[in-house]
């Protein structure tokens, strides 16, 4: 809200510390107006995981998860960890680089299904805490 507040005003919010980007990868990004960048990183980072599980990202069924909220939140949380692994903010790791990481996650494509991640926070948070572990991010 203070920096909406800011932008109103005509005023730019301060960039992060070094420290504040561990949390806030994209904010410096989003106040240098890189907004392309930005979404070549989530573009890359989804190009990757289309291409580690193309099944289950594909799938238009019942009982898979990947493609639906709790995939996308739980692979949304694992962007930065895996992101920050990758490179330091601002820079833009390409597809390849985020397939090296998810490379070294077992999950099949037939993983991703609701009696494995149970809808609701508790499969969102299961899926990442798998994610971190098989990566070896956590």
């Amino acid at each position: 809200m203070f920096d909406r507040d800011l932008y109103l005003r005509g005023k730019e919010p301060a960039k992060a510390t070094t420290e504040e980007l561990k949390l806030l990868i994209f904010r410096n990004m989003y106040i240098e107006k890189k907004d392309f960048e930005i979404a070549d990183i989530i573009r890359n980072f989804f190009d990757a995981v289309r291409g580690k599980w193309p099944d289950a990202w594909n799938s238009t069924g019942r009982g898979i998860m990947l493609n639906k909220t709790n995939g996308f939140k739980a692979f949304m949380r694992f962007l930065r960890p895996v992101y920050l692994y990758l490179t330091r903010p601002g820079d833009v790791p390409s597809k390849d680089q985020f397939r090296s990481v998810l490379d070294k996650i077992k999950l099949t494509d037939g993983d991703f299904n609701i009696d494995k991640f149970k809808p609701g926070t508790s499969g969102e948070s299961e899926l990442y805490n798998t994610l971190m572990r098989e990566a070896g991010l956590k």
